[in-house]
């Protein structure tokens, strides 16, 4: 592991659940070790994903979002308006994985679901309307 790894590593740990992008990973280690460059932070980054380190999820957009990997597997419900993430166990998931077999006979690998939709509050303020 080398020094420039575990910066990567400590940053993503120090807010845990927070879905960070590559550039925000870049700007928090280059404050600390001004010598890394970005597309360094990006290929440390594609290495501890492939280590199962760390994963990766779109949440919604075309950018990648970054966070250490845990022993508990999630998707995520991202709000269109506000963007909140709000964490989705994956076994809120597993009868809709089941449903999906039973019906198209498609095993769903173990990737990121991503569902878009309001969030409570932004619901609320919408007077409870469907998007």
């Amino acid at each position: 592991m080398t020094p420039q790894r575990e910066l990567v590593m400590e940053t993503l740990a120090a807010n845990p659940g927070h879905h960070a992008t590559a550039d925000e990973v870049w700007q928090v280690v280059q404050a600390r070790y001004t010598a890394i460059n970005r597309s360094t932070v990006y290929r440390i980054l594609e290495l501890l994903t492939r280590h199962g380190l760390v994963t990766q999820s779109r949440l919604g957009s075309s950018v990648v979002h970054y966070e250490l990997a845990h022993d508990h597997a999630h998707h995520h419900l991202v709000c269109v308006r506000c963007r909140r993430v709000v964490q989705l166990p994956a076994a809120d998931v597993s009868t809709l994985r089941k449903r999906i077999f039973e019906r198209h006979g498609f095993r769903l690998g173990a990737g990121d679901l991503t569902l878009e939709g309001l969030c409570v509050d932004c619901a609320a303020a919408d007077g409870g309307r469907r998007v």
